[in-house]
């Protein structure tokens, strides 16, 4: 199904997917990207997503952090935008690593983008860590989320 405004679609429908963290997630010490433990879901085959993520961050100056998106092979992430205090991005491949400047304080990170699944059926989750193995808390609040339409 085309939809030709996506804006009205989505104030007009009702999310296939809306997670919201219950919890504080915090790693320590650690680069090494790793699916979050609740902003994820299961794609089905062959179908378009349009995903929106709120993420609510506090990491330190020296780890920073850092993020991507894990889907299914066969898969394609389009027209991704991310946003933060800093800067606006705008990518072509959600999947390829992005780092974001943390200051130390409570930080928002927004994140939109268009995903195309394949013929293969699979979960699709945000990835992070700390960009720079760090003694210092990197966590996502609690309230961070994501909404997901079928499109």
């Amino acid at each position: 199904m085309r939809h030709r405004n996506l804006s009205s679609f989505v104030r007009t429908n009702t999310p296939f997917a809306n997670i919201v963290k219950s919890v504080d997630e915090t790693r320590v010490s650690t680069e090494i990207l790793a699916d979050d433990s609740e902003l994820k879901f299961k794609a089905r085959s062959n179908k378009t997503y349009f995903i929106k993520l709120f993420l609510f961050v506090n990491s330190g100056v020296s780890p920073d952090f850092k993020y991507s998106l894990s889907i299914p092979s066969g898969s394609a992430i389009r027209n991704q935008s991310t946003w933060d205090p800093a800067t606006f991005m705008s990518t072509a491949d959600w999947t390829a690593v992005d780092i974001f400047a943390s200051d130390g304080l409570d930080q928002m990170l927004a994140i939109i983008g268009k995903f195309e699944n394949g013929v293969t059926a699979g979960q699709v989750a945000i990835q992070w860590a700390q960009n720079s193995s760090n003694v210092a808390n990197t966590t996502i609040l609690k309230g961070s989320f994501m909404e997901v339409w079928e499109l």
